[in-house]
C-alpha cells in the first residue's frame, strides 16, 4: 500500500482514511500515517483518520463530509468554468476479513463506498485474506481485482464461476488463472482482473507486466445477437486459446 499511495498515485488524493486492526502495530501503516500527516496535512489527534475497526458512525460521517465537499466544489467549478480536480479521498481497509461489515447486504459505509463513492471522488483499497471474504456487492463494484494463489477449492470455484463468464466459461478462466498463477509462474505472482473492461483481451494481466489474451479458434465471424433492452453480452469463444504477452 505504501508504494501505491505515495508513488503510483502520488498527488491524486487529498485525504487518506485507514481502517485496519493492526494500524497501530504494523510499521507500514505507521509510516503511511506519518506520510499523510506530513504531505496531506492530516492530524490523527485533531481529526481522526486511522481506525482499528469499522466504526460505522464515525466512518459514515467522513463519507458524508466528502460528499458535501465535492458537491460544493462541483457547483463552484461550474461557476468558475474550471476543470481543476476535485478533492479526493482514498480509503485503505485491511485485516478485516472476519468482519461482518464486509458481507452486509443492508446500508453500510463499505456498501456506499463501492456503489456510490465514485460520485464523490472516493476510492477504496480493500485487502482481504480470501476472495469471498467480501460480499458479492463489493466484488461486483470493484473496478480492479488482484488475486494471489487461491488454496481453498471452494473459494476458487466461487471466483471461477463469478468471472468465468467474462471469457466464455470456467474452463477458459482456468487457463487464464494458470497463466498468471500456475506452476510456471514466478514467486509472488498475481492475477489482475478488470471486470468492467469491454474488450476481453484487456481484462486480465499476469502481475502488471504481462497481458493475458483469449483468442477464439472460431473462423466464422457471425454477428452476436443482443436482446432488446438488455445489456450487451460478450460473445463466448467457441474454442479458446489463452496466450501471455509482455
Amino acid at each position: 500500500m505504501w508504494s501505491a499511495i505515495t508513488d503510483h498515485y502520488k498527488g491524486v488524493f487529498t485525504r487518506l482514511i485507514i481502517v485496519c486492526r493492526t494500524a497501530r502495530l504494523d510499521h507500514s501503516y505507521v509510516q503511511l500515517r506519518e506520510w499523510a500527516e506530513k504531505h496531506l496535512g492530516q492530524d490523527d489527534t485533531e481529526k481522526k483518520f486511522v481506525f482499528t475497526w469499522m466504526d460505522e458512525d464515525a466512518l459514515y460521517s467522513i463519507f458524508k463530509e466528502q460528499e458535501q465537499i465535492v458537491a460544493k466544489e462541483k457547483v463552484q467549478r461550474k461557476i468558475d468554468k474550471s476543470k481543476a480536480p476535485l478533492s479526493s479521498t482514498v480509503w485503505v481497509i485491511d485485516d478485516l476479513s472476519d468482519s461482518m461489515s464486509l458481507r452486509q447486504r443492508n446500508e453500510s459505509v463499505l456498501n456506499k463506498l463501492f456503489t456510490t463513492g465514485r460520485h464523490s471522488s472516493q476510492s477504496v483499497f480493500l485487502n482481504i485474506h480470501s476472495a469471498v471474504s467480501a460480499g458479492p456487492l463489493l466484488r461486483k463494484g470493484a473496478s480492479c481485482i488482484i488475486l494471489f494463489k487461491i488454496s481453498n477449492s471452494k473459494d476458487y470455484k466461487t471466483v471461477s464461476e463469478e468471472f468465468g463468464h467474462l471469457v466464455g466459461g470456467t474452463d477458459v478462466f482456468y487457463e487464464v488463472y494458470q497463466a498468471a498463477l500456475g506452476p510456471k509462474s514466478p514467486p509472488y505472482s498475481f492475477l489482475v482482473i478488470k471486470p468492467h473492461e469491454q474488450d476481453v483481451n484487456e481484462m486480465f494481466l499476469a502481475r502488471w507486466d504481462q497481458k493475458i489474451t483469449v483468442e477464439s479458434d472460431d473462423e466464422e465471424d457471425e454477428e452476436f445477437e443482443e436482446p432488446v433492452a438488455e445489456r450487451p453480452r460478450r460473445k463466448p469463444p467457441v474454442e479458446s486459446k489463452v496466450e501471455v504477452f509482455k
